[in-house]
């Protein structure tokens, strides 16, 4: 938007960076955000010309260096020009951050999330979130929470192309993922790649085969579960 001017991130510790916002698109080919911790508003990523946000740092530190507890509040912003979200190892980005996410950012094309937040619960929607640019959709989740896999039953993607789901750990209550099969069967996208760590019983991931026809790269780990 014309009215944006800057971009202000906030440490910890009260201090705060501010750049000019279109120095911040001149200077990275990628618009990155997230210092420890800091709330990302409408204000700063709100516009036409951002194609790729990465929630990680290269302000004044290493370029491995990853920042945590960065937050965008999508369900605050327009970014019909986004293509690209990788939200860096150690974010917290919860569930529901990644449903308004999808809702919001309809041209998303890849869509990677390496951390959760265990802080909060997924409320589900009824409505179906139709990502239909989406090709390449990365998600680690936290099994310890009741329904992991909700966001599932309510993304409708039929261009996606590659599809990774990774739970690090095992619940004693696991049952699987029994919304894969269906999220599969109603996007009708042709899978290419399918990357899966976590517990899943073997009439599901049989069920997942019957609706990916066209896979030719399939990684299982933490499977079968009975």
């Amino acid at each position: 938007m014309p009215d944006v001017l800057d971009v202000t991130l906030t440490l910890v510790n009260g201090r705060k960076y501010s750049l000019p916002f279109p120095k911040v698109l001149r200077t990275f080919d990628t618009l990155v955000l997230g210092v420890r911790p800091c709330a990302v508003t409408s204000a700063a990523v709100s516009g036409q010309a951002i194609w790729t946000l990465r929630l990680m740092s290269r302000f004044q530190a290493p370029k491995d260096y990853l920042m945590k507890g960065c937050y965008v509040h999508f369900d605050q912003v327009e970014i019909p020009s986004l293509r690209e979200l990788i939200v860096g190892e150690g974010s917290t980005m919860s569930l529901e951050d990644c449903s308004a996410c999808l809702r919001h950012c309809p041209n998303l094309e890849r869509f990677s999330v390496n951390y959760y937040d265990d802080e909060h619960r997924f409320t589900q929607s009824s409505d179906i979130i139709e990502a239909k640019a989406l090709r390449d959709f990365h998600l680690t989740l936290n099994p310890s929470q009741p329904g992991s896999d909700h966001l599932l039953d309510i993304i409708h993607a039929p261009s996606l192309e590659t599809l990774g789901l990774k739970f690090p750990y095992i619940d004693a209550d696991c049952i699987g993922l029994p919304r894969l099969p269906r999220f599969s069967e109603r996007s009708g996208a042709r899978i290419v790649n399918m990357y899966i760590m976590a517990p899943m019983k073997s009439d599901q991931i049989i069920e997942c085969l019957h609706h990916t026809p066209v896979l030719t790269d399939l990684w299982l780990r933490y499977t079968p579960f009975e």
